[in-house]
């Protein structure tokens, strides 16, 4: 999921993980770009192909190992690749990269995780799944009346997805009244691994409402009022 914090006092507290950083020089006040190259200590011919290869399996070209070798299989599909796009055989490498993340991205927008707000009011929402570590949670996306935020923008490989949403309503909050399964929120933003015992940890556990399975690993979820329960006085 996407974040956004500015010196937090303390990551563990807010649910979030500390992970080490590395320095950027920028030296042109304009425009810049740092390019991301694979773990292995590839050349600079290699960390290209492998570029490649992470670009046709995001734009839905081809999978397989990223390993800055460009076989048969690769090479057969960019061809078919070229030519489905009416794209000739001489295309340089540089044009190829440069259409494939255009087709990147544009795919990009048709899969993943949104959630909109058809109310009128503000809904703080958050989402629950099974990661690659088991259960997780994260929020909060702030929905503004009307607003939508996709709140995962990768494929989804699951069926199970949960939301959560916290209606303001003048002075209180509603909550999903079809909510009923629990999972732990934070106070402020936050990723949690694991569903149980959350005050334990400082958290605190709150009902999630099952949302549909995704299409074509994509879902949107729409916050309609009529989904929350009435008005209370809980806090959030």
């Amino acid at each position: 999921g996407s974040f956004s914090l500015e010196s937090p006092p303390e990551c563990a507290a807010m649910g979030l993980e500390a992970r080490g950083f590395r320095a950027v020089e920028i030296t042109r006040r304009t425009r810049w770009m740092t390019p991301f190259t694979e773990i292995d200590n590839y050349d600079a011919e290699k960390a290209r192909a492998a570029g490649i290869q992470r670009l046709l399996e995001e734009a839905g070209v081809v999978s397989g190992v990223i390993d800055g070798n460009i076989g048969h299989k690769t090479r057969a599909a960019i061809a078919e690749f070229l030519k489905k796009n009416g794209l000739p055989d001489t295309t340089s490498e540089s044009d190829l990269i440069d259409f494939l993340e255009q087709v990147a991205k544009e795919r990009g927008r048709g899969v993943g995780f949104t959630v909109c707000n058809r109310t009128k009011n503000r809904i703080w929402s958050a989402i629950a799944r099974r990661g690659s570590e088991g259960w997780e949670s994260r929020g909060w996306w702030m929905l503004e009346a009307g607003g939508c935020s996709r709140v995962l923008d990768r494929p989804l490989s699951g069926q199970e997805h949960y939301v959560y949403g916290e209606m303001e309503d003048g002075d209180t909050i509603r909550t999903l009244a079809k909510a009923s399964d629990a999972f732990c929120v934070g106070r402020s933003k936050f990723a949690i691994i694991g569903r149980d015992e959350c005050e334990a940890s400082a958290y605190r556990t709150a009902l999630f409402q099952a949302a549909p399975p995704p299409v074509d690993r994509k879902l949107v979820f729409e916050f309609f009022e009529r989904d929350f329960a009435k008005a209370s006085q809980n806090d959030r």
